[in-house]
């Protein structure tokens, strides 16, 4: 049997991992397609940008706060532990707020990220096995 070693980067006493690697990747990922998509019917990218920040930002709180759920309060300071589901929730949330404040309709919003959704969370997916 082989061990898998995670890919971790360290730089002083920092470290970053495949995992985050992949994330950040997979949040560019989505915001790539979605700024795609606005450019190509001739409507404002910047639009893609605050949909990334709102995900990136509701996403990682809703992933820690599922997991708190789980194991416990003691969770909430631990490296690791985020949640698939958490993050969805989370990060749905946040893009459905950030879209409701930009007075932008909601279901114009979930047509633009309907896409880039999965292509986000696999390459998200691939960080698991790193």
């Amino acid at each position: 049997m082989t061990t898998a070693y995670p890919l971790v980067i360290k730089l002083g006493g920092f470290e970053i991992t495949g995992f985050g690697i992949m994330m950040m990747i997979g949040f560019l990922m989505g915001g790539w397609i979605i700024d795609r998509d606005l450019r190509r019917r001739s409507l404002n990218p910047d639009y893609a940008s605050d949909i990334v920040f709102a995900a990136v930002i509701g996403g990682i709180v809703g992933a820690k706060l599922w997991y708190v759920g789980l194991h416990g309060p003691d969770a909430l300071f631990s490296r690791g532990g985020l949640v698939w589901y958490g993050g969805f929730a989370g990060g749905a949330l946040a893009v459905v707020i950030n879209g409701w404040l930009k007075k932008v309709p909601f279901w114009w919003t979930a047509q633009l990220v309907a896409p880039a959704l999965p292509a986000a969370y696999a390459l998200g997916r691939i960080g698991c096995f790193m």
